[in-house]
């Protein structure tokens, strides 16, 4: 073989390794997603959750949010983050069993995100606003 031939392919080589290292790095998947995002309502089972989703408020109340959440995830780690006009409003953990609400003004009725981060997570989530 050829030197050129060999250095390009050792070049096509490493370009592959490092397309599918970033792949496996950057892991993001859902498995066994059971689910819905209703106005006032965001629900879902799953085996296997990794990465983000993301999820809108449908519907406002006068200018207050009032969100209850739980979650049952006995396996992997999750975390919620409310966002109100692209304020932090809650970050936090939510691996395991949790049972909370949290109240916050949005006298303009600003857009609300709520974002559920997992890691290798398996059990299920309620949301209500």
């Amino acid at each position: 073989m050829s030197k050129l031939k060999f250095t390009a392919n050792i070049t096509a080589f490493v370009a592959i390794l490092i397309t599918v290292s970033c792949s496996v790095l950057n892991n993001n998947y859902t498995k066994n997603w059971q689910g819905s995002d209703l106005p006032g309502h965001i629900y879902a089972t799953f085996d296997g959750f990794n990465g983000k989703q993301d999820f809108s408020a449908q519907k406002y109340s006068n200018g207050r949010m009032n969100v209850k959440y739980s979650t049952d995830v006995p396996t992997g780690e999750m975390h919620l983050e409310i966002k109100c006009n692209s304020k932090i409003v809650l970050n936090r953990d939510v691996s395991g069993n949790v049972r909370d609400s949290i109240h916050f003004d949005n006298p303009g009725n600003e857009p609300v995100q709520f974002t559920f981060k997992a890691k290798n997570a398996a059990g299920k989530f309620d949301l209500t606003y």
